[in-house]
């Protein structure tokens, strides 16, 4: 309540008044800028505001540091800040944007009053979807969505942080970091203390992370730290579910006029690759 007070006009704003990228924007933006993303989602602002989650028990401490993400959130480059936050500020505020449909029926409850108040109209804030491939918005098929996403996620070499490695079916991985299902923050140190040392050893590490609400808060700090985190949610299983797999081919195309070593990475679902142009 008491950032309601601090913000009483966010309860007036409408969503077309924040910078709100969408999902082929927040693509885009990670891959020329190079900087990380943490996202908010349902769960994490359920949470926030004292609900039970299915993957994570409450916990003082976690809700604090999911708390702090939320509410000290800078655009990149302002104030030394290295990612930029997803956050679903249209569904919140009651407002279908892009016509996802089915989601609204999470936004009709308390959680996202835990969002509106701490958000700040002057900052950039990233589509919270952008990784969600069975609810994606885009201009492009789903073939070429796909393909700058893993474009995206093998710019450096992968550390992945999950509970599963769905990941090794789609790209190369350097380390896998094994997380528990469910309570993973009871071991957040120790987490993000493998991550660091296994990132520390690499020239150009990304870190991928699926990890819930633990996820939004290590993807956060791990940025802060000085390292290229992305949190990408449940993205290689909505992938999986979708047909992509192992038949996923890449290959490698020069670009003209570039350097000698810039390539294009193109990807087909099924078949040779091939690329465009």
């Amino acid at each position: 309540m008491l950032a309601l007070i601090r913000k009483p006009l966010n309860l007036f704003r409408s969503a077309q008044s924040y910078k709100l990228m969408n999902d082929d924007e927040t693509i885009s933006y990670l891959i020329n800028s190079g900087s990380g993303i943490s996202r908010i989602g349902n769960s994490e602002l359920a949470y926030l505001v004292g609900h039970t989650i299915r993957t994570q028990k409450q916990s003082l401490d976690a809700r604090r540091k999911l708390a702090t993400v939320l509410r000290d959130y800078k655009t990149p480059s302002k104030n030394g800040s290295s990612f930029v936050l997803g956050a679903p500020i249209d569904l919140a505020l009651g407002n279908d944007m892009y016509g996802r449909g089915s989601e609204m029926k999470y936004w009709k409850g308390t959680s996202r009053f835990a969002l509106i108040p701490v958000l700040n109209h002057r900052e950039l804030y990233a589509s919270a979807h952008a990784f969600r491939v069975k609810e994606i918005v885009s201009i492009f098929s789903l073939e070429e969505y796909v393909r700058k996403m893993l474009q995206l996620f093998s710019s450096g070499e992968v550390i992945y942080v999950g509970p599963n490695d769905l990941v090794s079916n789609f790209l190369a991985v350097e380390h896998y970091v094994e997380i528990p299902s469910s309570q993973s923050f009871s071991e957040y140190e120790k987490i993000r203390g493998l991550v660091e040392g296994f990132a520390g050893r690499l020239p150009s590490p990304i870190i991928l992370i699926t990890a819930g609400v633990m996820g939004t808060v290590l993807a956060a700090e791990l940025n802060e730290r000085g390292f290229r985190a992305l949190d990408v949610g449940q993205v290689f299983r909505h992938l999986q579910e979708l047909g992509f797999g192992r038949d996923i081919v890449f290959a490698e195309k020069r670009v003209p006029g570039e350097s000698e070593n810039s390539y294009l990475v193109c990807v087909h679902a099924r078949g040779p690759a091939t690329c465009p142009g």
